[in-house]
C-alpha cells in the first residue's frame, strides 16, 4: 500500500514538473475552442498560430512538404550557401543538434535558402557533404523566391529581406516548432548557450509529446 502511494506520488510529481517546465506556445490568435478533458468535461484552450502548408525540395531532389515533417519537432532556419558569416555557424550549431538526436525519429532540421537563384540542388548537395549533414534527417531545402520569403515573414516570423540582388539581410535565429507545427521558441544559433538552451528544450517537448501519447 504504502510503495503504491509513493509511486502514485512520484508520478504526479513527474507530471507536475511537465506542467510547470512546459516550454510556452507562441502566437496566440485570440480564439479559443472547447475541447473534453479526460474526464469528460468541457475545456476551453487556445489557438495559436502555426506554420503554414509547404512544398519545397531539398539537396536529394526529394519534395518536402508539412506532410513530410507530420508528427515531427523540428528546427527550422533560413540560410545561403556562401554566406560567410553567420551562417557557417548556425550550421555547425546544428550540426551538435543533429549528432545529439540522430537516433530520435521524432526530431527533424529544415534549412531554407534564401538565394535560391544560386542556391541549386546540386550546390545543396555539395554543402550537404561539405558539412556532414544527414539527408534523411536535415533538409536543405530550395523553392521559388516567393514561397520562401513567405514562410521566412509570416510563418516563422523572421525578418528576410532583399534591398538589392547582391545583399541579403536574414536571422541568425533558430526557429522550434512542435509536432503541431507551433512555434514554441527562438534561439540565437551563433551562441552555445542558445544552443543548449534549444537542446533542453527539444528534449523537454519530446516529454511532453510523449506524455500525451501515453494518456491518449
Amino acid at each position: 500500500m504504502l510503495i503504491t502511494i509513493i509511486t502514485m506520488l512520484v508520478v504526479y510529481k513527474v507530471k507536475e514538473d511537465d506542467l510547470v517546465n512546459r516550454i510556452p506556445l507562441c502566437f496566440p490568435t485570440g480564439e479559443i475552442y472547447p475541447y473534453k478533458d479526460a474526464n469528460g468535461n468541457i475545456k476551453y484552450d487556445s489557438v495559436y498560430h502555426t506554420i503554414a502548408d509547404f512544398k519545397l525540395t531539398d539537396q536529394n531532389g526529394n519534395t518536402i512538404t508539412n506532410q513530410t515533417i507530420k508528427g515531427k519537432v523540428y528546427v527550422s532556419n533560413f540560410f545561403f550557401c556562401t554566406c560567410p558569416s553567420i551562417c557557417p555557424k548556425m550550421t555547425n550549431s546544428i550540426l551538435l543538434l543533429q549528432d545529439e538526436f540522430i537516433n530520435e525519429d521524432g526530431v527533424a532540421f529544415l534549412s531554407h535558402t534564401i538565394f535560391p537563384e544560386n542556391d541549386s540542388i546540386p550546390v545543396l548537395k555539395s554543402y550537404e557533404q561539405r558539412y556532414h549533414i544527414n539527408g534523411k534527417k536535415w533538409h536543405l531545402l530550395t523553392g521559388s523566391r516567393q514561397q520562401l520569403y513567405d514562410l521566412s515573414k509570416r510563418s516563422y516570423y523572421l525578418g528576410v529581406s532583399n534591398d538589392s540582388p547582391d545583399e541579403f539581410q536574414h536571422s541568425e535565429k533558430l526557429v522550434l516548432v512542435d509536432n503541431h507545427r507551433i512555434i514554441r521558441g527562438f534561439y540565437d544559433g551563433t551562441k552555445s548557450e542558445e544552443v543548449d538552451k534549444l537542446k533542453k528544450d527539444i528534449k523537454a517537448i519530446l516529454r511532453e509529446v510523449k506524455i500525451k501519447s501515453n494518456n491518449n
